[in-house]
């Protein structure tokens, strides 16, 4: 019996020992630095948009597009009605004919006025007139070269006038300021509008931009101009950092990075991630015959 205790016990230590020398281990490292990814996301929206309106009130006549229609600058879009337009500038047409008209008439009385008054100086020269003769004609000359120039001031406020009706009649139509998308309509024909109210919102295509919520500190050591990867639905991109705002937003305590986007197909206001590479500094890392750590002790 004692015999038999003393071989059990014998065999269980020899597992002990066997066991504890097959336990597996992991050599450890020093290394200065390593790689670390990290990813923030962002949206993205277009390069340049606007909210369209009219400078002038009246009645919506016609509205030439739809949500999502592709237009080309300078286009027409939408258009009010301009008969009261139309009708001011052709009274502002007729107001500056009739400047002209006045002003030819005054040339005429100045021609007038100043022969007269060169031959009533002759014979005032000679004697032959009195003098308060010559100074009604001398006078009389002074009033219509007056006349014409304010016959002269009148045609410029007309013509003022013209330039203004006509600007206001452009102002009618509503023109594509870029080659984009019609992404919102906001009135329909035979609305009544005000001026500034809008009416269509347009987004240029084209060129993407990334705006990207980034921490300060990698806000500060991203180049402007430089290249960068995004990514969207599983596919990369080539992207190049336009510029990082300066101001903080105060949700998220980040910054915005704003790249341009190239070649890049895109739905506007899609979720995109930005990848940074950071190398991190004093660690203890895995033994470097691995790939790639499977963890690390920092050091720092």
């Amino acid at each position: 019996m004692r015999n038999l205790l003393v071989t059990a016990f014998v065999s269980l230590l020899s597992t002990s020992v066997a066991a504890e020398i097959n336990v597996s281990y992991t050599k450890l490292a020093q290394t200065t630095a390593y790689e670390s990814e990290r990813v923030y996301a962002g949206r993205v929206v277009a390069s340049r948009a606007a909210e369209l309106g009219f400078k002038v009130n009246g009645r919506i006549a016609n509205v030439m597009v739809d949500l999502g229609q592709s237009v080309m600058r300078g286009q027409p879009l939408a258009q009010v009605d301009g008969a009261e337009l139309a009708a001011n500038k052709r009274n502002a047409e007729a107001n500056v004919a009739l400047a002209l008209a006045n002003i030819g008439a005054m040339e005429a009385e100045v021609l007038l006025a100043r022969n007269t008054e060169q031959r009533f100086r002759r014979l005032r020269e000679a004697g032959h007139t009195p003098k308060q003769t010559y100074d009604e004609t001398y006078l009389n000359l002074r009033v219509k070269r007056s006349q014409l120039t304010v016959a002269k001031a009148q045609l410029k406020g007309a013509e003022a006038a013209l330039d203004a009706s006509s600007i206001a009649l452009s102002e009618a139509t509503i023109l594509a300021p870029f080659t984009g998308v019609i992404q919102a309509r906001y009135v329909d024909e035979g609305s009544q509008i005000s001026p500034g109210q809008r009416i269509l919102r347009i987004e240029e295509n084209g060129i993407l931009e990334a705006h990207i919520g980034v921490p300060g500190e990698i806000g500060a050591r991203l180049l402007s101009g430089g290249d960068y990867i995004v990514r969207w639905n599983g596919n990369s991109h080539s992207a190049q950092l336009a510029h990082v705002l300066p101001e903080v937003d105060p949700a998220t305590r980040t910054q915005t990075a704003v790249l341009n986007i190239v070649d890049a197909n895109i739905p506007l206001g899609s979720s995109i991630e930005l990848t940074v590479n950071e190398t991190v500094s004093e660690i203890w890392c895995i033994d470097s015959r691995r790939s790639r750590p499977l963890g690390c002790l920092c050091d720092r």
